[in-house]
């Protein structure tokens, strides 16, 4: 008796795989929330900053185009989110219209 005792059923250890599937699941999906303002935030690294301080202003994109800077990446001056309709981190992109 003791020797069956000593054994899971088999669907004791599915409900174990279930519940551990679960908890990994679940841990997953707090650390990529807790991880989420750090990988999609806007902001540049401090090493891709140039070592001379550029100040550039485009008051929209129009301006960018026409000083021949457009599109402008994250990252480079004259970025800013107000530029970057779609969060891309490309701003004053060309914009063909819907298909």
């Amino acid at each position: 008796m003791s020797r069956i005792l000593a054994f899971k059923s088999a669907r004791q250890r599915r409900n174990e795989q279930i519940k551990l599937g679960v908890i990994v699941f679940l841990s997953g999906v707090i650390v990529s929330r807790l991880l989420w303002p750090v990988y999609y935030t806007h902001q540049v690294p401090s090493g891709a900053q140039p070592d001379v301080a550029v100040s550039v202003y485009y008051p929209d994109c129009d301006a960018a185009r026409a000083a021949g800077a457009a599109p402008i990446l994250l990252g480079q001056p004259g970025y800013r989110p107000a530029l970057d309709r779609d969060a891309d981190g490309i701003a004053c992109e060309p914009y063909f219209g819907r298909r």
